[in-house]
């Protein structure tokens, strides 16, 4: 689905830890990006039946986030470069060569943060880069179907402002 060569440059909260995902991380990672892609889907017309039932998950899944992530801050916001297998950020210090776990806050109605794994790759100039490792092909395509409508949301907004000069 994404085109090669695909970059989105965002500000997120992000950090990074080494180490590999648990199976129960990789699971809820597969799980948040599903339920991130579905709420930022489009309707063309708002289903008025299934507005109160939406209102009543939406308010589960904020409670549930404030007792799972209450005590955890969210990280600051970095500089990052989104790719469909690469991740780069900016950075002062570079992580140890290895496996890490990258954490990505990417909804701010969802406490959890993304969890993915990755390997370090040479970083150049102050930016940090870490291959993407995908162990399950469902998580690779709910990414790159996530990555696809920032980058669309992107250019709208690209188009927009340009439009108003």
């Amino acid at each position: 689905m994404a085109e090669a060569g695909l970059i989105v440059e965002t500000e997120l909260p992000f950090s990074c830890s080494p180490g590999k995902l648990s199976p129960s991380q990789l699971h809820g990672s597969r799980l948040l990006l599903k339920v991130v892609n579905l709420l930022d889907q489009h309707e063309q017309e708002p289903d008025k039946t299934n507005e109160r039932v939406e209102a009543k998950l939406d308010l589960l899944l904020h409670w549930l986030g404030l007792q799972l992530f209450e005590d955890k801050p969210a990280p600051a916001p970095v500089p990052l470069r989104l790719m469909a297998n690469r991740i780069e950020w900016a950075a002062p210090a570079v992580p140890e060569a290895g496996d890490i776990v990258l954490n990505l806050h990417i909804h701010p109605a969802m406490a959890a943060p993304l969890a993915l794994a990755g390997r370090v790759a040479s970083p150049a100039a102050g930016w940090v880069a870490a291959e993407l490792r995908f162990d399950n092909e469902a998580l690779s395509d709910a990414w790159t179907q996530w990555l696809f409508r920032r980058h669309r949301r992107a250019v709208h907004e690209a188009r927009k402002l340009a439009g108003q000069e």
